[in-house]
């Protein structure tokens, strides 16, 4: 998905975490790799 940079990029407050946010795109494993990617934006902001 050529898209996926641009998908991870907060907007303001705005945090994106879901299964196309993640660099590997599939499954479960995605979806916990994102929400911990944001977890860490957001406890570093």
């Amino acid at each position: 998905m050529r898209f996926w940079p641009e998908i991870m990029k907060p907007d303001g407050w705005l945090y994106f975490a879901d299964t196309y946010a993640d660099a590997l795109s599939s499954g479960i494993e995605s979806c916990v790799r994102s929400a911990a990617r944001v977890a860490q934006e957001i406890a570093d902001a």
